[in-house]
């Protein structure tokens, strides 16, 4: 908006890139979860295209960890030709990237958060520290941040499995062809493709009626087990279900109307939540409605299960994400911490407002942040500005429809 240039890289989600404001003024390197790998502006693609490989994120299917860790190396050591090169050529105004390299590494392996293992994982910690050298010697400001901590989780709660106990949930079983031929690259086994769901149909009729008959007589944790190794795939009826948590990690529960009371009965009596939060306690903006319905805070230490043949509740050592994050400054205006003291009361929300004071920009007016003035020994130009950049952003975006029609 202010005509300044940006590089980011890896950071989720800008795909498409057609999208954002200011594309003349942007360089954007796709993240992880990107559906294809690629750089903009278009020439960049074809002068950088060798290191565009697809990322080894899929850390949860790793069935050999030295293997997995030398995909991660491979990759990161690819990749960071075209970082250096963006790094010390480019002229940007501002440069964010995101190395998601050591989330899939601590999920993999949870014994890192324990700092255990650590040889490991060495060389992926060493190839990132000395681009942050790097960075500090290229710019003026450096900011260190993570967008969450970890922990390592001895307890899990199955909230799909407790849900489908109660009848609150509907699903049924896919023959899985991926599994089926046990292919495996990299030490990962690769997703069902979509067009595996006509091949399978026959099979997939047979194994959901074996499986109906095992869920009446055998044990949840064993039929679990049998579903790890055997050559099916459970899907929710997302229609059909009452409740359902499409994943762990965001703490969500999608309810139908009338069921919220149910399901927030039904958690608040098992203990290992903390706190149940409606979607309008942690959102807001226009599309509040696509949230989940109730946030399941957990109880430290605890880890969601999603699985619908999870026991409800079972002990295990999982490498999770937790609320306490890490921020750093570096350069010549920032004061060392022993000057700071420790009554600087920090969230990850005061990343944009400082970042946007120090280069001399306002602050969004509806932030939940605010600029990290103390941190700086000169007073930051832009921290007492203030504008509405949503109502910026919506004219830009109809300038830009009008011109594209």
């Amino acid at each position: 908006m202010f005509n300044l240039r940006s590089v980011v890289v890896n950071v989720p989600l800008v795909y498409p890139v057609h999208g954002l404001v200011g594309l003349s003024n942007l360089v954007v390197v796709s993240d992880w979860a990107s559906p294809r790998q690629f750089i903009y502006p278009k020439q960049y693609e074809e002068k950088y295209k060798e290191y565009l490989i697809e990322p080894p994120h899929r850390w949860a299917e790793a069935t050999d960890v030295k293997t997995y860790v030398g995909s991660v190396e491979g990759f990161l050591e690819k990749r960071l030709h075209l970082y250096y090169e963006i790094l010390e050529r480019e002229d940007f105004d501002l440069f964010v990237i995101v190395f998601s390299e050591l989330d899939w590494l601590m999920h993999r392996i949870p014994d890192i958060v324990g700092g255990r293992q650590l040889n490991l994982v060495y060389k992926v910690f060493s190839l990132i520290d000395r681009f942050i050298r790097r960075a500090c010697e290229v710019c003026d400001l450096v900011v260190l941040v993570s967008d969450h901590g970890f922990t390592i989780s001895r307890l899990s709660v199955g909230v799909n499995s407790i849900l489908a106990n109660n009848g609150l949930i509907a699903f049924s079983y896919r023959f899985n062809i991926s599994k089926f031929l046990h292919q495996q690259k990299q030490g990962i086994t690769p997703h069902a493709s979509n067009n595996e769901r006509g091949f399978g149909y026959l099979p997939s009729l047979v194994l959901r009626n074996l499986f109906t008959l095992a869920k009446k007589i055998v044990p949840q944790h064993v039929l679990g087990r049998l579903e790890s190794v055997m050559p099916v795939s459970t899907e929710i009826d997302y229609s059909k279900s009452k409740a359902f948590m499409l994943e762990p990690g965001n703490w969500g529960v999608y309810v139908k109307k009338g069921y919220l009371n149910v399901v927030k009965n039904i958690f608040n009596n098992i203990g290992f939540v903390k706190k149940i939060l409606h979607k309008e306690e942690v959102f807001w903006g226009p599309y509040v409605r696509e949230a989940p319905d109730l946030i399941l805070v957990p109880r430290d230490h605890v880890f969601f299960d999603a699985r619908i043949h999870a026991e409800p509740v079972y002990r295990g050592y999982v490498g999770e994400h937790e609320p306490h994050a890490l921020i750093a400054f570096y350069g010549d205006n920032v004061l060392p911490s022993s000057s700071i003291g420790d009554e600087v009361n920090v969230s990850i929300y005061d990343l944009v407002p400082t970042i946007l004071a120090y280069m001399g920009l306002p602050v969004p007016s509806d932030s939940d942040g605010k600029p990290l003035t103390e941190v700086f020994s000169v007073e930051l130009p832009g921290a007492k500005k203030r504008t509405n950049y949503l109502q910026r952003f919506k004219i830009l975006r109809r300038i830009k429809g009008i011109k594209t029609t």
